[in-house]
């Protein structure tokens, strides 16, 4: 039987394991839209490993440049959380501050990885006069008489709703008095 590992390590280990779910979740995504940018619908990307879904990214020639290692580090760090990592430790005071820190260097692994493979989705953003940024969001409202609306809106931080691009027939106004940034229709 094997001890149970302090609070500290379960806890490390867990953000550990949710950085390998994102990861898992960026090789698919990106996996899937080059295999649509091709219009191929071979298979799902569902019910793969990361192991496969590297194979299958690498095999189309879409897994970005200078990764190698790192994918290949990330998928060993992986398989060791998974299925070896209670197996082979036995959490003595003395080898804790390794394995919190081995913990912390694989969640900083996946991280990097997983940024590199799904780059940020670029926002529509529009700087003011002033120098501010603003990002251009939707929302959809319902008035008071009950009838449902689309409204458009800027502000200073991504929310739920950010756009990435302008809606057609559109353009950004600047208010003279205040610099905040209008949408209209034009």
């Amino acid at each position: 039987m094997h001890p149970e590992p302090p609070d500290e390590v379960l806890a490390s280990y867990g953000r550990a394991m949710r950085q390998a779910q994102r990861l898992e979740a960026a090789v698919a995504t990106r996996l899937e839209a080059a295999l649509s940018r091709r219009g191929d619908e071979r298979f799902g990307t569902l019910r793969l490993t990361l192991g496969q879904l590297i194979r299958h990214l690498r095999s189309i020639g879409d897994e970005p440049t200078g990764l190698d290692g790192d994918l290949a580090a990330a998928l060993d760090a992986r398989n060791e959380l998974a299925h070896r990592y209670f197996e082979r430790r036995t959490f003595g005071s003395a080898e804790l501050p390794a394995e919190l820190e081995n913990l912390e260097r694989w969640t900083a692994l996946f991280a990097r990885v997983a940024g590199a493979l799904v780059p940020p989705v670029p926002r529509f953003a529009h700087t003011s006069s002033r120098g501010q940024t603003f990002f251009l969001h939707q929302r959809d409202a319902t008035l008071r008489g009950g009838r449902a609306q689309r409204i458009y809106f800027f502000a200073r931080e991504e929310k739920e709703g950010v756009q990435d691009s302008m809606p057609d027939g559109h353009v950004v106004v600047e208010n003279p008095r205040t610099g905040l940034p209008i949408l209209k229709k034009g």
